[in-house]
């Protein structure tokens, strides 16, 4: 299950900007730029895609300072990305959505309902996910600091 929400944005930031940028968690290791793009280009148009522990300056800033070992550690320990529509409709779709994405080994992918539960306990679920990841995102990063600066 992907879990998603608003990417919130630094101020001036024009590759994920905000009202178009999704944060996506809980994505599988082996899920494919190509295969997030297949999925979410169902719901508006995405202008690009981009997996954690690729190079860019939100990457850098994050790890800033650790050595390159525990800045490895710290971006495998949870796979993250974030998917840029080209209108905020896309982003508004996405976030409404109420059908599974299945992401398969291959780039084909296909939108189907899963178990039935309700909006409200969906939306419950996705909280305490979300919750406990940024929490455990944010222990991680100040543990590898903490190590870094023995």
């Amino acid at each position: 299950v992907l879990f998603g929400r608003p990417h919130v944005s630094k101020a001036g930031d024009t590759t994920m900007p905000a009202g178009r940028t999704l944060f996506l968690a809980n994505v599988p290791y082996d899920a494919s730029k190509i295969a997030l793009r297949a999925a979410f280009e169902k719901l508006g148009q995405v202008t690009s895609v981009r997996l954690d522990g690729e190079a860019s300056e939100q990457a850098d800033s994050n790890t800033a300072g650790l050595n390159g070992a525990v800045a490895t550690e710290l971006q495998q320990a949870t796979r993250t990305a974030h998917v840029v529509f080209a209108r905020p409709l896309g982003l508004k779709k996405a976030l409404a959505n109420k059908k599974a994405l299945v992401l398969s080994a291959s780039p084909k992918l296909s939108l189907t309902p899963t178990q039935e539960v309700s909006r409200e306990e969906l939306q419950q679920q996705v909280d305490s996910y979300m919750k406990t990841f940024e929490e455990e995102e944010a222990a991680r990063l100040n543990e590898a600091k903490k190590n870094f600066n023995r």
